[in-house]
């Protein structure tokens, strides 16, 4: 939808981690003010930002997370189905056992969604190494280092998966 590196983004990543006035935003990205206008006219016309006051939309927080992660969204619609279950693994008897932590493949997710082939998805998470089979096809875990970063956004990937059931 935005392309990594433009004006919307740029205003995007920076809404994420902080409260701007759209005159510091103009200086923190060093654009001149009808561009600025114009990026935020389409930001919020794609629902990313709300302008009174300047903040981010869900929406607009999940598109910095997979923009961060590089990965679509609905690659992120996967991996927050993943997550969502290797967190409800941690809650459950199975942790203590010596057994990997697993997540089952869920195609179903993406009902709502013209998706020609979720499989392609996960084929592309894998490729792209946030993912990893365990065991049968159906079956996919994180690896650590990308769980912890997840980590980070621990409440907005709940908050889409929840959103997608």
């Amino acid at each position: 939808m935005i392309r990594s590196g433009s004006t919307i983004s740029k205003i995007v990543d920076i809404l994420f981690h902080r409260t701007v006035t759209q005159d510091q935003l103009e200086y923190m990205i060093q654009v001149k003010h009808n561009t600025l206008l114009v990026s935020m006219n389409r930001a919020i016309q794609y629902n990313l930002i709300v302008q009174h006051p300047l903040s981010l939309t869900p929406q607009g927080r999940l598109y910095h997370i997979a923009n961060t992660l590089n990965i679509s969204m609905l690659e992120l619609i996967a991996v927050s189905s993943i997550y969502a279950q290797l967190d409800a693994w941690d809650n459950s008897a199975l942790r203590y056992y010596t057994t990997n932590k697993f997540a089952i493949k869920d195609y179903a997710i993406f009902r709502s969604y013209k998706v020609k082939s979720p499989r392609l998805i996960y084929g592309k998470l894998l490729s792209k190494g946030m993912i990893h089979k365990v065991g049968r096809q159906n079956l996919v875990s994180i690896n650590d280092a990308t769980l912890r970063q997840l980590l980070l956004y621990h409440d907005d990937l709940l908050s889409l998966y929840r959103n997608l059931q």
